[in-house]
């Protein structure tokens, strides 16, 4: 039995390494049940069941995609049901897939249920199917849902466009949607991104009334006016759940336009890692020309505080600082050195050494298209 259990791993393992998660499941599942009959066995049963549960919900995610409703209701009972024995960074994402796959056979009152146990609260008479299911969205990648989530209290309001799911605490405005498809258009024209994006899935966007509820939003920081979230799912690193959030600000045009940057940027380059200050810079470059501009012009003003360029470069995180004034000039100097790539080489170019700055090193990157550290430095002044 011992035996047999064994093999049964080893061909489970097989079979997820595959993507076939029904046959994992499947083999994860005798493999325990055998090896719970070994007398002082050394077989992690627990491990074993977590490694069924992930199998059944990756199977559950594949069939809710491809709108296979009664197999995603089965792949995803069986985590729901088993309750204790569910791990419990497992149950947001069992009750979420589960919710999707009771919403695809039109079961939605239950649907609406799996949801509620997903979020862990009930939001009562105020809470559509479609705010339910964005909030158990969130919470399946750990985001804690609480009284200030987008969606909790009165007065939310969905708003539908093209490439937008926008959830809005804003007075009723027939224009919102037309507004953020033309901050779309506008990013993904100045940042060359057509023919790159993948647009099956609207971007979740959450407009907060005031500042001061911003500032309570998930991911939000004191100096920020917006920011774009990128979370990945709990069961499969490869699935990254986006949103954006917002507060109407005296900039919000160029907040908002920096912040789709974000997204489109990750889509375009299929989430792979830029470096913080190509991060920021790109999508600093797709805000409006004036801010630019401003920009532009208040980085001469600041440039004796500007850290070596090679320091800048190969800086992968955000300063570790709440400085505002520290963290302003970074965003100058990252929006100068992307413009600097972007105009000489183009915005497709300048991804690339971006990229390759990650893994060769800036010397080397830069030298890829015929620069150095000393000519970029000189470029940049």
């Amino acid at each position: 039995r011992r035996e047999l259990a064994g093999r049964l791993i080893r061909r489970a393992n097989e079979h997820y390494e595959k993507r076939d998660y029904l046959l994992a499941a499947s083999d994860y599942r005798r493999a325990r049940l055998h090896a719970a009959k070994l007398e002082g066995g050394d077989i992690d049963l627990a491990q074993l069941t977590r490694a069924e549960h992930v199998s059944r919900l990756r199977l559950a995610r594949q069939a809710v995609r491809k709108r296979k409703a009664k197999l995603a209701v089965a792949a995803a009972s069986g985590p729901v049901e088993a309750q204790g024995a569910l791990a419990k960074e497992l149950r947001a994402p069992a009750h979420y897939l589960y919710g999707r796959a009771l919403d695809l056979s039109n079961r939605r009152q239950e649907a609406l249920r799996s949801y509620q146990s997903a979020i862990g609260r009930d939001l009562g008479s105020r809470g559509d199917i479609a705010t339910y299911r964005e909030l158990a969205r969130l919470a399946s990648v750990g985001v804690e849902i609480g009284e200030y989530s987008p969606g909790v209290g009165e007065g939310w309001r969905w708003v539908r466009t093209r490439n937008f799911a926008i959830l809005h605490r804003l007075p009723p405005d027939p224009r919102l949607g037309t507004l953020f498809e033309g901050y779309h258009a506008a990013v993904v024209r100045r940042l060359g991104l057509q023919g790159k994006l993948d647009e099956k899935e609207r971007i979740p966007v959450f407009i907060y009334p005031s500042e001061e509820e911003y500032r309570r939003s998930a991911g939000a920081r004191h100096w920020s006016a917006g920011h774009a979230s990128r979370l990945q799912s709990g069961i499969d690193e490869e699935e990254v759940v986006r949103s954006v959030y917002f507060y109407p600000s005296p900039n919000f045009d160029a907040v908002a336009r920096h912040e789709i940057a974000h997204i489109l940027t990750w889509d375009a380059l299929d989430n792979a890692l830029l470096p913080s200050w190509a991060a920021e810079g790109s999508a600093l470059y797709a805000e409006p020309e004036n801010v630019r501009l401003q920009r532009l012009a208040y980085a001469r003003q600041v440039r004796e505080r500007f850290v070596p360029s090679e320091q800048l470069l190969g800086r992968i995180r955000l300063p570790s600082t709440d400085d505002s004034g520290e963290i302003g000039v970074f965003y100058v100097q990252s929006a100068a050195s992307f413009h600097v790539l972007a105009e000489r080489l183009g915005v497709h170019k300048a991804f690339k050494v971006a990229l390759a700055i990650n893994t060769e090193g800036p010397e080397k990157a830069l030298r890829s298209v015929g620069w150095s550290l000393r000519s970029f430095e000189g470029q940049l002044q």
